[in-house]
Formats: structure tokens, sequence, C-alpha cells
């Protein structure tokens, strides 16, 4: 191997080689043959001559020697060392620079002293993911101390939820996630899987470099945004970070993020150097791929393996109910216990469920103005998303309020934006409804004002002690409704007994009677099933506008109803806040 590698820089080389010869013939010529001239002269010229011809044909012959095969393998290794030397250089040029400042020294004690109960279980749950994710960091070209950004974005929690959003151990957002090509839908969501989200992560944070052509700046963007770093650096007229920090050209959250980052990958690197001993890290996760094409329930496959559900939920947290979605007829990853693979294959049969195609659409962020009447239950139901999401992705409180004009974020895979138009005509239309008064407009009539309003001419001119053919001016006042509330008749509908239930609770939900629902469904007993379907004949309910100063308790006096059977059709709390406009319901039938 030696020799080979020495004839391919004889090849590269060769008349500097044929020198080098030359030198080492006469460095060597007393030991030599000394040869004389026809006139029995001494003549070195010649000695050197045949030794150098000598060393010649022993070059020649063992370039002749050489296969043509064993000169393209060699050339071939030396190619991919070089290769993966140069990545190794590329890697290096662009490792980050990890200084400790003020900034930074200022992360570094908040790590060590009030933070450093968090810091210690972050560092923990690091050893399931780190190792892996470096990985990838690597293959994509990027500097391994990447792998602790998530420390600060999430301390590498699978479900970590920001207030504006984002998800995941990256912490993306569902619009960027979707745009370097993670699934976030209704049933599945990438962005808590540290595999893919780490893919994409990589591929974000190399064009973020490619732009900025520095991993500071590049980190800035990766927090606030691309297009808002830029805005601001033109704003500043510099692009060192440290000099942006000093004229506080950067938004708070982005001038701490960078020395934050530093802070704990300075102490994740080097743990014991900072105080954190003994640290008992999760170990990595181990596993075996496999492949489906066809959906499937994890919970029966998971019986069907004789292991627990749970371990099998945390393998695959992407997965965000129990079923697992196909995608256009392609395989996807389920990921199993190592060892128990063959159990798994075997199970798949046993394991395949059913799964509409509308629960494949994706989620759908839109943003809602709340309209006079609002509350946060009413504004779920009608995006079919629970108002716990909607706190959630809002950043609601329990003492958050809501008022007229605020935007709310909806994720929902119930509405698309057509949708969303339609129920925002709906509302308008009730709220038009529980007007009182219409003020006329050029142009408008009585036939104008009364279809918008829902009500006949011979209504409105009555309400309003006109003729129906009386002229309107501009800015008059028109009574739409007499009173604050309106009536909604009664019908028979069935209803199917949920768990939990009994004859009270669907009374008070219906606005009827324990009594009358008996008589229709000839009950002996109060005794119900679940799944039991009862025929309930619907208690007329009035409508009330709620008014200012007005609680629920005087709404209650005032329709002679008690507080409880109030509170239980509106599926209200004691504790329930009413808003100025809001509708709620009153049970007429239960006086």
């Amino acid at each position: 191997m030696t020799r080979i590698k020495f004839m391919i820089q004889l090849k590269k080389h060769h008349s500097v080689f044929v020198l080098s010869l030359l030198l080492c013939s006469c460095a060597t010529a007393p030991q030599q043959q000394v040869t004389y001239n026809d006139n029995n002269v001494y003549n070195p010229g010649a000695s050197v001559q045949q030794s150098s011809q000598k060393n010649v044909e022993v070059v020649s012959s063992t370039q002749q020697a050489m296969s043509a095969l064993e000169i393209s393998e060699i050339l071939d290794e030396e190619r991919i060392r070089n290769e993966a030397s140069e990545q190794k250089q590329v890697v290096d040029k662009n490792a980050i620079p990890l200084p400790t400042n003020k900034y930074v020294n200022k992360w570094i004690d908040y790590f060590t002293g009030s933070g450093r109960y968090g810091m210690q279980k972050f560092l923990e749950r690091s050893g399931k993911y780190v190792e892996s994710m470096k990985k990838v960091l690597t293959n994509k070209g990027l500097p391994e101390d990447l792998v602790y950004l998530p420390v600060i974005e999430s301390g590498f929690a699978t479900k970590a939820l920001s207030n504006k959003g984002a998800m995941g151990y990256w912490q993306f957002m569902p619009s960027t996630a979707r745009q370097y090509g993670l699934k976030v839908n209704s049933m599945v969501d990438e962005r808590r899987d540290y595999i893919r989200s780490t893919e994409a992560a990589a591929v974000y944070l190399k064009k973020l470099y490619t732009v900025f052509g520095d991993w500071y700046l590049a980190l800035a963007a990766y927090n606030a945004g691309e297009n808002r770093v830029k805005s601001q650096l033109m704003r500043a007229e510099t692009r060192n970070y440290w000099e942006l920090i000093d004229k506080k050209s950067l938004y708070k959250e982005t001038r701490d993020y960078v020395p934050k980052y530093i802070a704990a990958t300075l102490i994740a690197k080097s743990p014991e150097s900072f105080g954190f001993k003994q640290i008992k890290y999760m170990p990595e996760q181990n596993y075996q791929k496999l492949y489906v094409k066809k959906p499937i329930d994890l919970k029966k496959l998971a019986r069907t393996m004789g292991t627990s559900y749970s371990k099998l939920k945390k393998l695959n947290p992407r997965y965000k109910t129990t079923r697992v979605p196909i995608y256009r007829g392609k395989s996807v990853l389920v990921r199993v216990p190592r060892g128990q693979l063959a159990r798994a294959q075997a199970s798949l049969l046993k394991s395949q469920t059913y799964i509409a195609k509308n629960t494949y659409k994706p989620l759908t962020v839109v943003t809602y103005k709340v309209r006079k009447g609002d509350n946060l239950t009413k504004i779920a139901r009608r995006f079919g998303v629970t108002v716990r999401s909607l706190k959630k992705a809002n950043g609601l409180g329990r003492r958050s309020t809501l008022y007229v004009g605020r935007k709310l974020k909806v994720h929902s895979a119930k509405k698309g934006r057509a949708n969303v138009a339609r129920t925002s005509q709906k509302a308008k239309s009730k709220y038009r409804n529980l007007k009182k008064t219409h003020k006329v407009r050029r142009g408008e009539s009585l036939s104008v004002i009364a279809a918008r309003h829902g009500l006949t001419v011979s209504q409105l001119a009555k309400r309003n002690g006109l003729s129906t053919r009386a002229k309107l001016r501009v800015g008059q006042k028109l009574k739409l409704n007499t009173s604050s509330s309106r009536s909604v008749a009664s019908g028979v509908i069935n209803h199917k007994v949920r768990y939990g239930e009994n004859l009270n609770l669907i009374a008070r939900k219906y606005g009827t009677t324990v009594k009358k629902i008996k008589s229709m469904n000839s009950l002996r007993t109060s005794r119900l099933n679940v799944g039991q379907k009862l025929k309930v004949q619907k208690g007329q309910l009035r409508y009330h506008v709620v008014k200012k100063g007005e609680s629920l308790i005087a709404i209650a006096k005032k329709y002679q109803v008690s507080l409880g059977n109030l509170l239980s059709v509106n599926k209200f709390k004691n504790k329930s806040r009413i808003n100025i406009g809001s509708t709620i319901k009153i049970p007429l039938a239960m006086n």
C-alpha cells in the first residue's frame, strides 16, 4: 500500500521525484563503484548517470506492475477522506463562538442560581435526544453546538407550547413548520417528533446563516423573524450583534436570546465546571422502525403486541390521537421498542382501523374579531375547537376578559376561510335581529330595512306607528324589537344519553321537566344507560340580551326562574362573568 501511494505521488510530481533521486544518488556516491574513463581518469558523472538510470528503470517497472484498478481504488479512498476533511473544516470554520461577557455571565448566574432546578431537569432530559440530533445537524453541515438550542427553546419537552402557538423541541409555528416540510393537522404534528423537527430546524438555520453570514444574527432571526432582524440592522447601521445589544437596537427578548443560548451551551458542554454534578441523564431512545401502509390504531397494536400503550405513545409523539393515518398511499413510520419488531409486524393486520377523509384536513389558522354577544364557548363551538385550545392559542388566563374588536387566533380543522366568512355573516344577521333601533340611511325604505332585520313591512310599520307607504327621512330612528328578549318555539328531539348524565340534567338542558321526559319515554324509574336514546320535548326558551348593570341573579329574578336552572341551561358556573350584549337562554318551561 505504501508503494502504491508512492507511485501516485510519483505520477503527480514526476520531474520533482526524478530530481530527488538524482540528489540521493549523489549523496551515496562514495559507497558506489568508482568509474574511470578510457584514459584511466576518475569520472563521477558516469557513476551518477548509471545510478539514476537504474532508479528510473525501477520506477518504470513498478508503474507497469500496478494495475489500473488499484490506482482507482486508492484515488477513491483519497477523495472520500478529502471530502470528509473538507466538511469537517466547513463545520469548524462555521463554529459558533462561545465568549463570556457581562451579557452571558448574567444568564450563567441565572442558570446556576434561581434557574438551577430547571437547568438540571433540561440537562437530564437532553440525554434522550442530543446524540441523535447531533447526527442530523452534522449531516447538514451545521455546528454540533446548535443541539443545545432546544435547552432555551423548549427544555427538550415534547409538547412544549408557547402562548403564540409555537410547538415542540424547536418551537415551530404551524405555518413555518409546513414551510419546511413538517405535517401539522388534526391527527399529526411532526413538531413533536425530535428527528423530523431537527431536520426542519437544520434547514431553516442553514438558510438563516446563508442570509446573514453570522451565527449570532442567524440565531436572532430564528427567534424574532428574518425580516424583523433585517429591518433592525438597517436602522442600526451595524452587523455586530454585541453592538446591537449595546445600542438596544433589538427587542429585549432577542437581545437576551443569544447570550442565553451561549450560557446554556457552555453549561451543557461542561456541567461539572458550573457545579452540576451527578446529573442523571435519561437513556437514549432505543427503538426499531416499522413502516405501515394502512391506518392502524396504536392501542390495538400495543394490546396485540403485549406491550404498554404509554411506551408506544412515547416513541411516537407525532400522532395526536391513538390512530396512525396514511397519506396518499405512502407508508409512514411507527417506532416500536427494540426487539419487538417481528411481533409488531405480525400484529399489523389486527391493528388496522378506518379513518374518514375529512379528518386529514390540515389545521387552518384564522383570525376572528370578537363581536358583541360573543364569549369563548360560542367562538369555540363555532369553529369546532375546545375552549382550552382557544385560550392556549391566545394566551388567555382565568381572569382574561373579551372585548368587542379583539382579534383571536383560532387553530381549526373544521372550518376554512370560506366557512368563517359564512359564520361571520350568520353572526351579523343574529346581531341585527337583536338590535332595538335602526338609524335610517340615504336610499333606505321600509321594505329594505324590514328585509335586513328579518321583519315584514307591516310589522315594522306597526312597531313605529307608520303606514306601509310612509316616507322615511335620513337619520330617523325606527324601533325593531319592542323588548330585549325573544322566544323560540319548542319541538321534539332525540337525545343520546352520555356518561354522567341523569334525567334531572337532561331536563335542565332542554328546558323541560323530569316528569315530561318519563311520560314521553314510558320510563318507570329514573335509571338510564349510556347510549340510550330518549325523546325530549324541548321547552320554550327565551333569549335575553344582557344590559349594563345586570347580573345572573337579577335576570333570574326578572323571569322568575331559579339561578340553578339558568346556570344549567347556559352551561355557566357560579362565578361565570357575563358581558354586556351577550345573549343568554331563559328556560320558561321551568317557571
